[in-house]
Formats: structure tokens, C-alpha cells, sequence
């Protein structure tokens, strides 16, 4: 898990469950997490020019893929002064983007080459209350999650490679 406050909005990045590891074919959900004060709010999209949508961006090694990000529903918010109707988050708001290790990251064919990988989170946002917004906010941050091999069964087949042998007996 990883935090970074900037203009008292806190921001965390974590993985929970499954001691935060990556096996090849588990889906594991990275949750950016937004901790925003009383009164402030974030922006979703579309937004008009001179506002910042949040988005987050995530990159890793060959053999981690990403999926699309999941944002939480939106709260309408009427700008009167702009005649515009802008989609908000305010409060505590988790974006879930789904991973997951394919075998050029953790094989379920050979040991694992390393026993971590490092993921890089782009996050930019912008945070406003409903008469004033703070400058566009850009924050990279890097969590470093474990690799683990995957349990195979304790088969001649399957054995040999660098994996967990499992006891299947009933």
C-alpha cells in the first residue's frame, strides 16, 4: 500500500487480499483510493475546457495487463455561473482497475524470475469546492507487489517447474 496528501486530499494505492501478490491468471483489483474533505469534490468526464477529469493510468512490466478502469457512479453538480451540469465524486471514492500476471510475468511453466514487480500509477485530478477549484493535480506513484507461483497438482505432468505442488487426495 502506498499514500501521497496533497491540499488534504490523501490518495492511496493498494491491492487487497491475496497477500497483495500476483500469480498468473488471478485477477487481483488495485484500488486507487481518493479521501477528499468536507466540501471538496473530484471530477468525472466529460468536463469543460479549463477543468481536469480524474484519470488514473497503470503500467507495468511485460506480462502484467491492465484492464479498464472502474469508476464509482457520479453525483450530478449544477455550475449555474457556467450553465454546465458537471459529474462529481466527493467524499471517499475507489477506482477498482482489475490486473493480472500473464506467464511472461509469472509462469506456470518455470520458477519465477523475480520475486516482485513494480507497478507505476499516473493520477491527475482536479479538486474544487462550489466556488473555487485547486490547480489540476498530477501524482505518480509506484507499488511494488510480490510475485507468487500458482499451486499445481502434485502430478509427474506438473512437477519439476518451479511451481507449488498441491495434494489433491479426496
Amino acid at each position: 500500500r502506498v499514500s501521497a496528501n496533497e491540499n488534504d486530499v490523501t490518495i492511496t494505492a493498494s491491492v487487497p487480499g491475496g497477500n497483495a501478490s500476483l500469480r498468473q491468471g488471478i485477477i487481483r483489483q488495485l484500488i486507487v483510493g481518493f479521501q477528499l474533505p468536507e466540501g471538496l469534490h473530484i471530477y468525472g468526464d466529460p468536463v469543460p475546457e479549463g477543468l481536469t477529469a480524474t484519470t488514473i493510468s497503470v503500467n507495468g512490466p511485460e506480462g502484467l495487463q491492465v484492464m479498464s478502469a472502474q469508476y464509482p457512479p457520479s453525483s450530478p453538480l449544477r455550475l449555474e455561473s457556467l450553465g454546465v451540469e458537471l459529474q462529481v465524486w466527493s467524499c471517499q471514492v475507489d477506482v477498482v482497475i482489475p490486473i493480472y500476471a500473464t506467464g511472461e510475468l509469472a509462469s506456470e511453466c518455470r520458477p519465477l524470475d523475480a520475486p516482485s514487480t513494480s507497478l507505476s500509477i499516473d493520477i491527475q485530478y482536479q479538486a474544487c469546492d462550489d466556488a473555487t477549484c485547486l490547480l489540476p493535480t498530477r501524482k505518480h506513484m509506484t507499488l511494488e507487489l510480490p510475485l507468487d507461483v500458482i499451486e499445481v497438482p502434485n502430478l509427474p505432468m506438473h512437477t519439476g517447474h518451479g511451481q507449488r505442488e498441491g495434494s489433491y487426495n479426496c
